[in-house]
């Protein structure tokens, strides 16, 4: 893991529009500064939505120097589509 590197969060309304994004590096501390191997993080975003329905949620890794995205895998080792995992959110009304 690169010192530089950072994640990403965007979240998405049902158009593809951006609504609120939070980029850092994970827990707030330099990626290199985290232990070796395999890890199971707990990182906390808050993002406004403001008055637009979330529809997607965005998430990765990147290089903020270079702004080069960090290849993203799924649990079986195959290539995300644009490094990034893709979360659908449903409707929370009741």
């Amino acid at each position: 893991i690169l010192p530089t590197t950072s994640l990403f969060v965007q979240l998405f309304d049902d158009a593809g529009q951006l609504i609120a994004q939070a980029d850092g590096p994970p827990l707030g501390l330099r990626a290199d500064l985290l232990p070796a191997g395999p890890l199971q993080l707990t990182d906390v975003r808050q993002l406004p939505a403001g008055r637009s329905q979330p529809a997607s949620l965005l998430v990765g890794a990147y290089d903020f120097v270079s702004g080069e995205r960090l290849a993203g895998m799924d649990a079986d080792g195959r290539p995300l589509p644009d490094n990034a995992a893709t979360f659908a959110i449903g409707s929370c009304a009741p």
